[in-house]
């Protein structure tokens, strides 16, 4: 490597997004603290010291390389789960929340939160207003699916609507035959 060392050349490696995640394993002399520390530093996984030894050099590869498997399979299958959970959101027509007992929400479709922010101007998007349940804010609450849990609620939540005419039906996106 002419001009350059095993340091930066880990770091250039580091630095492409295609091989930023190849494990890079560093080999130095036993009394040579300072330069594994730098090799950490500049992304190495691991360290063999020298003299080496075949067997160690084989297991700690495939170990590292067994270890980057299994986080993209872990990222894979989040990034799968998220856009699952974005095109849930975005499926679902009705204003739907699932909450624990903390009064933290799980899970809310896009229109849930709209509403709740619309009717709730300081929701921060976290926890239930502590006045949600009473549906005195303009909202009609409707707990569904309790089952034998306690620690989850699961509601609709819909926009109070004093008038039952046509407004009613083009604020929820109905069509007159569709109402």
């Amino acid at each position: 490597m002419p001009g350059h060392d095993g340091y930066e050349t880990c770091r250039r490696l580091k630095a492409i997004p295609a091989l930023s995640v190849v494990p890079v394993i560093f080999m130095t002399a036993p009394d040579e603290p300072e330069q594994k520390l730098r090799a950490f530093e500049a992304g190495a996984v691991d360290n063999i010291t020298k003299p080496v030894r075949v067997p160690e050099v084989l297991a700690r590869t495939a170990a590292h390389l067994r270890i980057r498997q299994l986080q993209a399979q872990i990222q894979d299958e989040l990034t799968m789960r998220l856009e699952a959970e974005g095109l849930l959101r975005q499926s679902l027509d009705l204003g739907m929340l699932l909450a624990d007992q903390n009064r933290w929400i799980i899970f809310n479709t896009r229109l849930a939160e709209a509403l709740l922010h619309k009717h709730y101007p300081n929701f921060g998007g976290r926890t239930l207003p502590v006045e949600f349940e009473s549906g005195a804010s303009g909202l009609t609450l409707r707990r569904f699916a309790d089952g034998d849990r306690l620690d989850l609620g699961m509601f609709i939540v819909n926009e109070d609507s004093a008038e039952l005419g046509p407004g009613a039906w083009l604020a929820i996106n109905l069509t007159s035959h569709e109402a």
